[in-house]
């Protein structure tokens, strides 16, 4: 009787309970889509009411049906006379318009529309529960469905009401548990309902406790979701692009704007690829020329590099400029130079080359080695390189920077050592003052090549010179001539006369008078060493950034420039391309000695320093959590990989032990299991109302090539004695049974070679 009574109540509360969820979702998640935006209790009587009527409807006698429709129509009579037919009429026509968003419909009535709108809900989710009952896959396509759209919500930051996160959370646990329960039927029970029933009570728990838990005002971001996705996705954008560009030479081509051998070419293309990007410290404030790869010799054609030591080249020019300034004003230092960082990434560019701003004073993330000034990989870097650099701006557009470099001073070895101090770190080696005087005569050695100029170059230079009485001042006069000439990115190809410095001079400066950057930089350069001045071309990336937002660096910024050598000073930059006059190093405004304290040279330094290299460590280390999550979701899943196959393998020996100390009847039903399984997997599933004889002839009619020698397949036939005449098994029916799986098996090897693997693999945990 208890289980009769259980039979005809479940299939009424399990629809009600699906049908009260659905409407509350789509009112409470979706009901400004649907246009109830706020449900009140009329609402919900409504919903209350439909739900009765149609329980009624379906589960009543006759009678009680009867009486139902009855007050139906009562009930729809007295509404009709109490509104009235016509005002009935405009209500539903103009309930239409509203529906589709149309002028034509009164504001008055918009409760009325509502309820409507929530009537309509009501019987369309009871409507699909009456399908879902039948065909399942509705009811498992609908939670996946809102199981998406929360996931969806979430990432995208919609809010979602706490509510109707429990509501939505219910129905797809319920859904999930009924869809449970239809794959996992136990012995001689096929009434899954009644489990679904009695877990009614744990899932209504669940609700409230999500009800009463507290909700943050803050919504969740997921940040460890997204930086698992944005890692996942870095590694696999890395393993494109290396096998993509083998490791092939993007700087230095004719799409960034030179060639890789410096050659002067008739054109440069244009190119807005992205490059890399860098992203500065709170301590930026001027505009950034990367340097790539340094040049020391010309042969009026193209630019080489001869030089190939692996010297201290870049942290000895680094450590006289600090040596400079602190013998001119060692308390005012930083109207000078000041201490920055960068952080730059490399994205669809592969080069040897390490970018690094002039005055260097090391570089974080990165191996690198030196040769004649030049930064270097071990190997070639893509897509992904990080490393960070922290280095010394210059001011060297302010004229007190001027200044101070036209200035003579004494050596002061003791400064020296200051200087040293203030620059050096565990990731430098300190030079002596020994070593600053060696290397002062080897840049003069090395960059002060010898050129020989013709008369009307000669009286061209000495012209534009004339007035100039320091270095610098010739210096600037050159840079002022040659930014008034022509820039442009066609000038055409060099004539094929041209074959020295010399023969390129005369062209450039007394017919041509036109070119992009590398035409200037380079006459700028045989022009300063005319003089007497070391001088060098460089190329690398001139970034108009002065401020710690992220840049994108593209083929365009690509460019040419020259440095100069100022014993005492070291090595400055100049721009004498012309329109590049404002994104050359930008000066920044001079402070007066009042606004200092008296603080020495070293602790001042490490309090003008201090900022950048917490923001550098903190760039560092962003750069490397990508690297560390990755690490640890590969880690977690080979765990637990690991764990389960290990798992599996200890079990498969537990139950190998197990079989073995199994008596033969134990082992045949063992093997009766294996068996049948294996024949559903091909097609001989045993149905519900089928016996063993019934299945037994229907296998030998369908795979009678497999028992032709046979009347009867054994294990089925010793299956049926042992369930119904009680025989002993024997040893013989054992054998047959595990031969004719033998047998089964090899037909599905010659049949379907991959399905028969994998039919193996899942046959040994049959138990």
């Amino acid at each position: 009787m208890i289980k009769d009574m259980t039979n005809l109540r479940y299939p009424i509360l399990f629809r009600i309970v699906h049908v009260a969820l659905l409407v509350c979702i789509l009112i409470e998640v979706c009901g400004s889509v649907f246009g109830v935006p706020n449900a009140r209790i009329w609402h919900w009587l409504i919903v209350l009411s439909s739900v009765c009527v149609f329980v009624f409807l379906n589960y009543g006698r006759a009678r009680s049906r009867l009486i139902c429709g009855i007050m139906i129509v009562v009930c729809f009579l007295v509404a009709l006379l109490f509104i009235g037919v016509e005002q009935m009429r405009d209500f539903l026509g103009s309930y239409f318009y509203w529906l589709i968003g149309r002028e034509g419909w009164n504001t008055e009535w918009i409760i009325g529309y509502e309820l409507v709108q929530t009537l309509l809900i009501t019987i369309f989710s009871y409507l699909f529960q009456t399908l879902a009952e039948r065909y399942g896959v509705l009811r498992m396509g609908a939670a996946a469905v809102l199981l998406s759209g929360m996931v969806v919500s979430m990432l995208l930051g919609r809010e979602i009401s706490h509510i109707g996160v429990v509501l939505t959370l219910g129905y797809i646990v319920i859904c999930y548990i009924e869809g449970m329960q239809r794959f996992w039927r136990k012995k001689k029970e096929r009434d899954t309902q009644e489990y679904v029933l009695w877990l009614l009570p744990f899932c209504a728990l669940y609700m409230v406790l999500l009800f009463l838990m507290p909700v943050s005002d803050e919504p969740y971001d997921w940040k460890f979701v997204k930086d698992a996705y944005n890692s996942l996705k870095e590694d696999f954008t890395v393993w494109i692009e290396t096998k993509k560009r083998k490791g092939q030479e993007d700087f230095g081509t004719a799409k960034a704007g030179f060639s890789e051998d410096g050659r002067l070419m008739s054109g440069l293309i244009d190119n807005n690829q992205e490059l890399l990007t860098i992203q500065g410290s709170q301590g930026l404030v001027t505009n950034v020329y990367l340097v790539g790869k340094i040049y020391d010799t010309f042969d009026g054609r193209q630019w080489t590099q001869t030089i190939t030591e692996n010297t201290q080249e870049r942290e000895i020019d680094t450590m006289e400029t600090l040596y400079a300034v602190e013998r001119y004003d060692g308390e005012l230092k930083d109207n000078y130079i000041y201490s920055t960082g960068l952080s730059i990434r490399y994205e669809y560019f592969d080069t040897g080359c390490v970018f690094a701003p002039l005055k260097l004073r090391y570089i974080n993330g990165c191996d690198y080695q030196t040769c004649g000034g030049n930064l270097f990989f071990e190997e070639q870097k893509g897509y992904g390189t990080n490393y960070q650099v922290v280095y010394y701006q210059l001011n060297v557009d302010h004229p007190k920077f001027y200044e101070m470099a036209e200035t003579e001073q004494e050596d002061d070895e003791e400064l020296w050592e200051n200087a040293v101090n203030a620059y050096s770190s565990k990731k430098n080696k300190k030079a002596t003052f020994e070593e600053l005087k060696l290397y002062q005569k080897d840049m003069e050695e090395k960059y002060l090549k010898e050129i020989t100029l013709s008369q009307e170059t000669e009286d061209y230079l000495e012209e534009i010179t004339k007035e100039a009485d320091t270095t610098i001042q010739k210096l600037r006069a050159i840079e002022k001539e040659l930014s008034s000439f022509f820039y442009t990115m066609s000038p055409g190809k060099l004539p094929d006369t041209i074959s020295n410095q010399e023969e390129f001079l005369d062209y450039f400066l007394l017919e041509s008078k036109q070119g992009y950057c590398s035409y200037f930089a380079t006459a700028f350069v045989l022009m300063a060493r005319a003089e007497g001045i070391p001088a060098r071309y460089v190329q690398g990336f001139c970034v108009p950034v002065t401020s710690n937002k992220k840049m994108t660096v593209t083929g365009n910024m690509a460019h040419a420039w020259p440095e100069v050598y100022i014993e005492g000073i070291g090595w400055l930059p100049f721009e004498p391309t012309p329109g590049y006059e404002e994104l050359r190093y930008t000066p920044w405004e001079m402070r007066e000695k009042k606004d200092y304290s008296s603080m020495s040279m070293k602790e001042e330094e490490e309090s003008e320093t201090i900022s950048t290299e917490v923001e550098v460590a903190t760039v560092e280390a962003n750069a490397e959590k990508n690297n560390r999550l990755t690490v640890m979701i590969l880690s977690s899943l080979f765990a637990v990989s690991a764990a389960c196959i290990l798992a599996l393998c200890v079990e498969q020996w537990l139950f190998k032990r197990r079989y073995e100390r199994m008596t033969v009847e134990e082992r045949f039903l063992v093997q009766v299991r294996k068996n049948l399984w294996l024949l559903s997997k091909i097609g001989y599933i045993r149905q519900d109302i089928e016996t063993l004889e019934e299945l037994q002839n229907r296998v030998m009619n369908g795979l009678s090539h497999l028992f032709l020698s046979k009347k009867e397949i054994a294990f089925l036939q010793g299956y049926e004695e042992y369930l119904y005449r009680k025989k002993e098994t024997q040893e013989d029916v054992l054998k047959a049974a595990v031969s004719e799986q033998e047998e089964i098996l090899q037909w599905i090897k010659s049949e379907k070679r991959i399905y028969f693997y994998i039919l193996v693999m899942r046959l040994r945990f049959i138990r």
